[in-house]
């Protein structure tokens, strides 16, 4: 995941990507994965998000040239949570203390929207949130508890992927040039047997052992998606990854994604 592309462009004035300054460091010391992966790799656990965030910290920890000083940092004021940082760090390479904020996300065009398998999460808002809101919490960090130095750039770490209808539908305007893509159908049009694709592969779905699941039977993924009224993700036999979705999404209440 390091050397995927973002899944968000960073608007006009805001500081490069610190998927930029990751690759920098790769290719100042290419061992420094191998030496992360050695260490182990933080099992899935709870949501996706915390996932990537632990996924980073660890491998953050075997970098020579970054160090994470602090995680989820909350901002109070008079009582009042304001929010928090997801990371701060210190790149020796430049003598700058750095604020990211990290985002792993899948979303689905639809309409001229980009929902996400659960619709009341949009690409729109988040891209808002990340950029008009986390990010500038760092402008003013004398809120912070415990407190920080001030920190001198903000940058995002965005990974994900955007799954395209068929016909595909433009990309959206908040969308990285060479983001990573999919499709989705909904499950009553599918007609192929494909291999479902567990949440623990969603960022990764490419490295999927073919010993680790088999492909289903059309009408079984079509009876499941419809019965359980939940996204699955699959990979063809092409190894192309998906969603199929309800034939009702995303008008419907959905449940957790299998």
């Amino acid at each position: 995941m390091i050397q995927a592309p973002p899944l968000f462009a960073t608007p006009a004035g805001a500081d490069q990507d610190a998927g930029v300054l990751l690759a920098q460091c790769l290719t100042e010391d290419p061992d420094w994965p191998h030496r992360a992966a050695a260490a182990g790799i933080p099992p899935l656990q709870g949501r996706l998000g915390h996932w990537f965030e632990a996924l980073v910290a660890a491998l953050l920890a075997h970098s020579q040239r970054l160090e994470l000083l602090a995680r989820n940092v909350p901002l109070r004021r008079q009582g009042r949570t304001l929010g928090e940082l997801d990371m701060v760090l210190f790149d020796h390479g430049s003598g700058r203390r750095l604020h990211w904020e990290l985002a792993l996300k899948f979303f689905l065009g639809h309409d001229g929207q980009w929902p996400g398998p659960n619709p009341r999460d949009t690409l729109q808002s988040k891209a808002e949130h990340l950029f008009q809101r986390q990010l500038p919490r760092s402008l003013d960090v004398s809120a912070a508890e415990p407190p920080i130095a001030p920190v001198d750039h903000r940058q995002a770490l965005t990974r994900g992927r955007l799954f395209y209808p068929t016909p595909p539908c433009p990309p959206p305007a908040q969308a990285a040039h060479g983001h990573q893509r999919g499709f989705w159908c909904r499950a009553g049009h599918w007609n192929t047997p494909a291999r479902p694709v567990p949440r623990a592969f969603w960022a990764i779905p490419e490295l999927l052992s073919d010993n680790f699941t088999s492909p289903v039977a059309p009408t079984e993924l079509q009876d499941y998606v419809q019965r359980k009224q939940s996204v699955v993700m699959i990979l063809t036999d092409n190894n192309a990854p998906g969603f199929l979705v309800p034939d009702t999404w995303p008008f419907n209440e959905l449940r957790s994604p299998a």
